[in-house]
């Protein structure tokens, strides 16, 4: 007599290896997707950073500026053609004259924060 298909235990036992395999890989996405996500909010305060810093040399050295005088308006020295990301909020901090302070960017997942200076203009 032909035998033809597969047993019960050689089912479970493939089944058995995909769900493994599948968790395994689920594991790896969430991982790679927080890490992207942290990444890409450092890039945002980064980017405000150097923004920030550019705009208080220029102040420094009598070229053209714009007034700072809270985080939020940091996002608004970014290129116009990009300025801050959707999704993306910094929070309201005052800023004096002059002085650097500590600033976060959230990422649009609310978790996700990266800390950049703001510096006075």
């Amino acid at each position: 007599m032909y035998n033809q298909g597969f047993t019960l235990i050689e089912m479970v036992i493939v089944l058995t290896i995909l769900a493994i395999l599948g968790a395994a890989g689920l594991v790896l996405y969430s991982s790679t997707v927080t890490e992207t996500r942290s990444t890409a909010t450092s890039s945002v305060g980064y980017a405000l950073s150097a923004v920030s810093a550019g705009n208080y040399m220029m102040k420094r050295t009598g070229g053209s500026y714009t007034a700072i005088a809270n985080c939020n308006q940091v996002s608004t020295l970014l290129p116009s053609s990009r300025g801050l990301p959707s999704g993306y909020t910094t929070n309201s901090q005052a800023v004096n004259a002059d002085t650097s302070v500590s600033c976060a960017v959230t990422n649009s997942d609310g978790v996700t924060q990266a800390v950049f200076m703001a510096m006075g203009a």
